[in-house]
């Protein structure tokens, strides 16, 4: 029963702004809107429940282990702004190469490779379990700050 009305709290209260916030109320717009709160009461609802509820953490990365990856949150900005203004210039090439992580988890960090893919001057093209290797494009002659963040060292290997 209270999971009901969790989702139906939700439900009034996304519905409830969703009125405030449109201009007209139209019989359209009421059925966007409990449509739309609807979705959104359903999955704040389970998103509460697989966050809070008193089930078994899955196997992941411990808190030393999540320090680069806050460290190279924190400098994504930054290397976005590098690369955008490195790309500007004509002429830029980029070229590929295999990297071997200081570190083992992050092969299989979603949020690592995430990172190493958002900025536009490297990405990931292609992650080698087996042999413990990524295969990354990068506009630079080498390594740049969140790659050596995440990676280690990041020569080629």
């Amino acid at each position: 029963m209270a999971r009901w009305t969790e989702t139906a709290l939700w439900f009034v209260a996304l519905l409830g702004l969703y009125v405030i916030l449109i201009t007209a109320v139209s019989p359209v717009e009421l059925l966007a809107g409990v449509v739309a709160a609807g979705a959104g009461a359903a999955a704040a609802a389970v998103a509460r429940r697989g966050l809070l509820e008193d089930t078994p953490a899955p196997a992941g990365p411990s808190w030393p282990a999540a320090v680069p990856l806050v460290r190279a949150a924190l400098w994504l900005p930054v290397q976005i702004l590098a690369d955008s203004l490195r790309l500007a210039r004509p002429g830029t090439r980029g070229s590929f190469a295999e990297v071997r992580p200081d570190r083992s988890d992050v092969l299989r960090s979603g949020l690592a490779m995430l990172l190493l893919s958002a900025s536009p001057g490297t990405y990931v093209t292609a992650v080698d379990t087996e042999r413990g290797t990524l295969r990354v494009h990068r506009i630079g002659p080498g390594p740049d700050r969140i790659e050596r963040l995440l990676l280690g060292d990041g020569q080629p290997r």
